[in-house]
């Protein structure tokens, strides 16, 4: 349209007769011409800026909304991670009340039982005082190794050792401790596999723990009836396949699934009938990992629960050593900071056979080790 008007307008200097007798109406139609097209492109630039207006207005609306909804969304993630963190907390608050609990009720046994011995002439009282202390030293320890114990897997940083240890000592002592904990009229029976080998490979100290752990639990939660624990030997897959069943509370799906968690207890609050940390559980699916065993529970309410340990062992030819005629069968040299605790190891270590010398530190060690020879 501006050529066609630039060219009208130049008409009149071509010499052309029409153009110079209406120059001034053809300019006025041309501009006239122009000036309606340049309003109809600048409507459609317009209606073009209001339709990118209104597609802006949608999307800061659109993104508005989203915002809102990820805030939202980071709100209830919020509430939620605080409703998590102060169940955490509640958790660990009631979990450090119950340690407080466990394990001044033994230490509190121990040393009111220990003061009592020296007021004590009667014999017989002295020896029932020396078995509340053992008891509770017993039970003290074992609340300690299950602290310990979950704080070591809690990091997968325990591995399983492999040394020679004899299996019918450790079963009979574990029966002996469990008994203790037996309410009245309960019985405790353990029958063993007449190929059970005398001697295997493996971590007794991990071993000892988990069986002990469930046997305790057994004996705890068994009001009236008995406990089983029967033993057998697998001489092909080289496995012990322990089972310890019982005629107690017995527990419903829920809570055996549950009982799996890192602290939970069956019964709970001031009107539990059982003690401990309610660790028991968790620290047995973890031993079971570490020591390649399978735990499988049977369970019902009312009636009892079934617990089964296949547990992978190595049989040992090794014969466990034994002293004849007062024989001397090694030399140990203790290494051990804590007097009292010296002594006692000593003690021990005469006790089993050996001839013990103490010393308080590494140096010492060191030192000593220049001009004797020990074998452990």
């Amino acid at each position: 349209m501006l050529f066609v008007g630039s060219f009208v307008s130049i008409l009149p200097s071509l010499g052309d007769a029409f153009a110079i007798k209406h120059h001034y109406l053809i300019t006025l139609t041309t501009q006239t011409l122009e000036m309606l097209l340049l309003s109809l492109a600048l409507a459609d630039r317009i209606n073009l800026l209001r339709k990118d207006k209104d597609e802006a207005k949608n999307k800061a609306i659109f993104i508005d909304k989203l915002a809102m909804q990820k805030e939202q969304e980071a709100n209830l993630k919020l509430q939620q991670a605080l409703s998590i963190a102060e169940q955490e907390s509640q958790r660990k608050s009631d979990f450090l009340r119950m340690v407080s609990h466990e394990l001044r009720t033994p230490l509190h046994s121990i040393m009111s039982s220990a003061e009592q011995w020296w007021v004590t002439d009667n014999e017989e009282s002295r020896r029932d005082l020396v078995d509340y202390i053992s008891y509770g030293a017993a039970r003290l320890r074992t609340q300690v190794d299950n602290l310990v114990i979950l704080a070591e897997t809690d990091g997968h940083n325990v591995v399983a050792s492999a040394n020679i240890f004899q299996i019918r000592p450790v079963l009979d002592q574990l029966c002996e401790s469990a008994r203790s904990l037996l309410h009245e009229h309960v019985v405790l029976e353990m029958v063993c596999d007449r190929d059970l080998p005398k001697t295997c490979y493996g971590d007794a100290y991990l071993i000892e723990h988990l069986v002990r752990t469930v046997l305790e639990n057994a004996c705890q939660y068994t009001r009236h009836g008995r406990v089983d624990l029967n033993v057998n030997w697998d001489v092909e897959e080289q496995t012990l396949d322990m089972s310890i069943v019982d005629t107690g509370c017995g527990m419903t799906r829920e809570q055996e699934q549950a009982m799996f968690n890192d602290f939970v207890q069956v019964s709970r609050g001031l009107d539990r009938q059982s003690q401990g940390l309610g660790l028991g559980l968790t620290i047995c699916y973890r031993l079971c990992e570490i020591l390649s065993a399978d735990l499988t529970i049977r369970s019902e309410v009312g009636v009892g629960t079934h617990f089964n340990i296949r547990l992978p062992v190595v049989e040992s030819n090794v014969e466990p050593a034994t002293t004849m005629d007062n024989q001397v069968l090694g030399r140990v040299l203790i290494v051990e900071d804590n007097l009292i605790n010296a002594k006692v190891l000593f003690k021990m270590v005469e006790h089993l056979g050996y001839q013990g010398h103490m010393v308080m530190s590494g140096q010492e060690a060191i030192a000593h080790l220049a001009d004797h020879n020990y074998h452990v």
